[in-house]
């Protein structure tokens, strides 16, 4: 058991440090082309920091785990906002809100919308549904790339930004960030059954938790740097891919029916979340720091309803 505590810690600070190396060289990237931080969080830092929840999901399907699967990417949304956004605003409040920001924020609501309508009525996700997932996808992203890529950031200093150093940190974080909470989650699951745990449980919160840890790195290390555009374009991305790359993926390979339990409470709960941050968005047009705090004492609230319902 000790040696699974010792692996945790060094999970967390290949993760740590995986962050800034990923965060320094989008940095480099955005300044070099002069593309807005959220951009580059959307494109590329999201869909770097949901490949441990692909390979997590990928691995349970052809173990014939769905119910793993739609936990843990459920799980991991919940995560996404009220625990690691929640934390990034605490430490730095975001106070300007973009209109690309608006369209993620618009395109997460409708995701939830679907997916708390398809585990309503009871549908089954697909082969065929997965493809009209992964086509969903494809269309935001080439939107984003489109149309909200000419958001450029103005009086940037592009002299020393050397395109080759940019891209080859950007690699050198994300595979640190995957190496880094494939170590955690392993650790966890593994202390978790030396401790009884259910793998119900472990589903939802260790691993959807553990797969969340990048973002959870960036979105902390973001804040203490002040980069939020970074932290929110992650976290708005990093959902989306959840759902429609993710699950689409997944769905690719076997049929999913999303479990009654997680039909009808986890969906809510997500829904409820994204409606809550996307209001405070749209109404108050900034996150302050104490939009933070209410999520992250809901975060608690909801994990610890999860060990005693």
């Amino acid at each position: 058991m000790i040696i699974n505590f010792l692996y945790l810690g060094i999970g967390l600070i290949i993760l740590i440090f995986s962050s800034e190396i990923l965060i320094r060289g989008s940095i480099r990237l955005a300044k070099r082309f002069h593309i807005s931080e959220f951009l580059i969080g959307v494109l590329i830092i999201s869909l770097g920091t949901s490949l441990p929840e692909l390979s997590s999901s990928v691995n349970a399907m052809l173990h014939q785990h769905s119910d793993i699967v739609i936990g843990s990417l459920i799980g991991s949304n919940i995560a996404n906002i009220l625990l690691i956004m929640s934390t990034t605003v605490i430490l730095c409040p975001i106070l300007k809100i973009s209109k690309d920001q608006y369209f993620q924020i618009y395109s997460n609501i409708g995701m939830v919308v679907l997916l708390c309508l398809l585990g309503f009525f009871s549908i089954i996700i697909n082969f065929f549904i997965g493809l009209i997932f992964l086509i969903i996808l494809m269309m935001i992203m080439f939107y984003e790339t489109k149309f909200n890529a000419v958001q450029i950031e103005k009086g940037l200093n592009t002299k020393e930004t050397n395109i080759i150093v940019a891209i080859f940190l950007i690699i050198i974080g994300l595979v640190g960030l995957i190496f880094g909470a494939d170590l955690f989650v392993n650790s966890a699951i593994i202390l978790a059954k030396q401790l009884n745990i259910s793998e119900a449980i472990i589903g939802i919160t260790l691993v959807a938790f553990g797969t969340s840890l990048p973002e959870l790195t960036v979105g902390v290390v973001a804040g203490l740097r002040k980069k939020t555009g970074f932290a929110l374009g992650n976290i708005l991305g990093s959902n989306l891919y959840n759902i429609f790359g993710i699950l689409g993926i997944s769905a690719l390979i076997d049929n999913i029916i999303i479990p009654i339990r997680i039909a009808s409470f986890d969906n809510y709960v997500l829904l409820i979340t994204t409606l809550f941050i996307s209001l405070c968005i749209i109404i108050l047009k900034k996150i302050p720091r104490i939009v933070g705090v209410i999520g992250l004492i809901s975060y608690f609230i909801y994990i610890l309803y999860l060990f005693y319902s």
